[in-house]
């Protein structure tokens, strides 16, 4: 199924509605917010997927290994889960391998996304680097035939297991096992590798650097194993290795520079093992909203957190059908991904006061909600029946959409 885009009139008249509902209630919501002294930003750096699932912790509720988090400044917080993931490609990773961003897109938006998956997964291969398409789907960034061609193989299959985009545009990658019979020999699993303009694959780092890094910053003779993340950062390369285990959740700067970037305890994941790895713009970091269930029936309570600045205010844009609105007036994740002709997306905007929300000094609002008893669910991206729920600040950035299933 795709997603209708409408036409550009009928988008207008929606945000001009959107933000017209949301504007009686930001001045005294504002108010109370300033009295209670929330300000500033939360400050993260990085985002991670980790290589197991955690167990809820803290503020923080459970992660999969498929979802996205924002750590490194302050609490960590949920990003990208598998509710996002249904709203913006139709299914849920089992694994989220990579993770990169695509600098020719505005921070936060839905095409900076580059990923890569585990597994196999929705037609896609765990060799293939991703990247998201306007108003819901998935398109080929980086082929793994191209990868393999690079490494003048010419049968079998590769794993990308971490990657990112250098300053040139350049795709800097690692594979998830060794690649023997290329044209530079044996690649190791934690080798650092280029995807040149010309097609070919050039070494960046051996295993063996990697290795001597690690020793240098630590002091430590482990092994490191596996290069799992990797970041290009103002010219070095900051990577995640597997081991050991004292050292698998914290990030790790190569080269002459070679030093802990993060350690476990910065990341504020209990030293759990990370996976993907990016640097996070500012402005990469939106406000989120997360629900405990990706299934419900009609009726049921469902448990939302959202999380963003102290003190902002947002409407909570719900509705049944999935659509797309491109409406570029608005920071963000690049649009609306309801349909505007939607009954409950329309009773949002006509009774509002239910529907906006103002977060707490430490950036966090949490509330058991009902889904509309009725027939108020409609198709989404994957041609299944569910609900949509978007944020909309004062400020007027738009969230990345979650979706959740009708049972």
């Amino acid at each position: 199924m795709r997603y209708r885009d409408s036409s550009c009139g009928s988008g207008v008249r929606l945000v001009w509605r959107l933000r017209r509902s949301l504007s009686p209630f930001l001045r005294p919501l504002l108010c109370c917010a300033l009295m209670g002294g929330a300000s500033g930003a939360q400050g993260h750096n990085f985002v991670v997927s980790t290589s197991a699932d955690l167990a809820p912790s803290g503020g923080l509720g459970a992660v999969d290994d498929g979802d996205l988090v924002a750590v490194g400044g302050g609490p960590p917080t949920l990003q990208f889960t598998a509710n996002h993931w249904l709203a913006q490609v139709g299914f849920q990773p089992t694994d989220v391998d990579a993770f990169a961003r695509l600098e020719s897109f505005s921070p936060g938006h839905a095409r900076s996304f580059v990923f890569s998956l585990q597994a196999n997964q929705a037609g896609w291969l765990d060799g293939d680097v991703l990247t998201f398409t306007t108003g819901g789907g998935v398109q080929i960034l980086y082929s793994e035939d191209m990868i393999l061609a690079g490494l003048g193989l010419s049968g079998g299959n590769v794993d990308v297991d971490a990657c990112d985009l250098d300053d040139q545009g350049r795709l800097v990658f690692s594979l998830q096992s060794d690649a023997t019979g290329t044209l530079l020999g044996t690649v190791e699993d934690g080798d650092v590798l280029r995807l040149e303009f010309d097609g070919s694959v050039s070494l960046l780092a051996s295993e063996a650097a990697v290795q001597t890094s690690f020793s240098v910053a630590t002091g430590l003779g482990d092994a490191v194993g596996d290069v799992l993340g990797l970041a290009c950062v103002n010219g070095e390369i900051w990577v995640v290795v597997q081991s050991p285990s004292s050292h698998d959740g914290g990030i790790l700067a190569l080269g002459t520079g070679a030093r802990i970037v993060a350690k476990e305890s910065d990341l504020g994941l209990g030293g759990a093992e990370l996976d993907a790895l990016s640097l996070l713009r500012p402005g990469d970091e939106l406000a989120s909203v997360t629900a405990s269930a990706t299934q419900a029936a009609p009726g049921d309570t469902v448990h939302f957190t959202f999380t963003g600045p102290p003190g902002e205010v947002f409407l909570v844009v719900k509705a049944g059908t999935a659509g797309f609105l491109s409406y570029p007036g608005f920071s963000g994740f690049g649009g609306f991904y309801v349909d505007p002709t939607d009954p409950w997306l329309t009773s949002v905007i006509t009774s509002p006061a239910g529907s906006v929300i103002v977060l707490d000094g430490t950036g966090r609002f949490e509330i058991d909600y009902a889904l509309p008893p009725g027939p108020l669910y409609g198709l989404g991206l994957d041609g299944t029946e569910g609900w949509t729920l978007q944020l909309l600040s004062a400020a007027g950035e738009v969230s990345a959409p979650i979706r959740i299933q009708r049972l």
